[in-house]
């Protein structure tokens, strides 16, 4: 009797590690596990294909916010809050999917607040020229040159090295607060300039 309740025990404290890894990559709510071993991870492309084709994809902005779309934060981030995010320390990644890479992007970075005044932007690790990010509140973009993009998975960096500055209040390094990021494709652009002309001449 004694040996069936252990075994009992111990399939179900296997069952709770295992529940605590799947869920450790897809769970979008603001705990300390969420933040010390989510937030860090490199998320694999194959734990929610579907989502990555459909949410984080050109020409679709993800809105932070506790509503759960903010699964394309990788690492640097705090928790989310009802407005948006807090990029914190001197590096922040996200990520977007790009199916067929085609011509020039551009990355839109919509910010309530911020800190450092002097970022700039990487992609998949590579730095390019006009990559600043020189605000710390309003929409910004940034042209991005297809030729570092590629098929799959692309990681975005907002990188600064200005010295981050923590308070009695809050001991997090922040640096930018992120309400949504989009990456639109310059053809998307031009398409809604077009029909905002086309509505105004009518």
């Amino acid at each position: 009797m004694r040996k069936k309740v252990l075994y009992i025990l111990s399939a179900l404290i296997v069952a709770c590690y295992l529940f605590i890894f799947v869920k450790g990559f897809r769970y979008t709510g603001d705990s300390e596990i969420y933040r010390l071993y989510f937030i860090t991870r490199e998320l694999p492309e194959w734990m929610f294909e579907d989502e990555l084709h459909s949410a984080y994809v050109p020409d679709k902005e993800v809105v932070y916010g506790t509503d759960g779309a903010n699964k394309n934060r990788v690492s640097g981030w705090s928790w989310v809050e009802p407005n948006g995010c807090w990029a914190v320390g001197e590096k922040t990644d996200f990520f977007f999917y790009v199916g067929e890479v085609s011509g020039e992007y551009l990355l839109r970075i919509v910010i309530y607040d911020g800190r450092a005044c002097d970022n700039r932007i990487l992609v998949n690790g590579e730095g390019f020229s006009d990559n600043g990010l020189f605000f710390t509140e309003g929409m910004g973009e940034v042209a991005i040159p297809g030729e570092l993009l590629k098929p799959g998975l692309n990681t975005f960096s907002i990188v600064t090295e200005d010295e981050i500055a923590t308070t009695e209040e809050d001991s997090r390094e922040l640096n930018l607060f992120v309400h949504s990021v989009e990456l639109a494709t310059v053809a998307a652009r031009q398409r809604c300039a077009g029909s905002t002309a086309l509505s105004r001449s009518a």
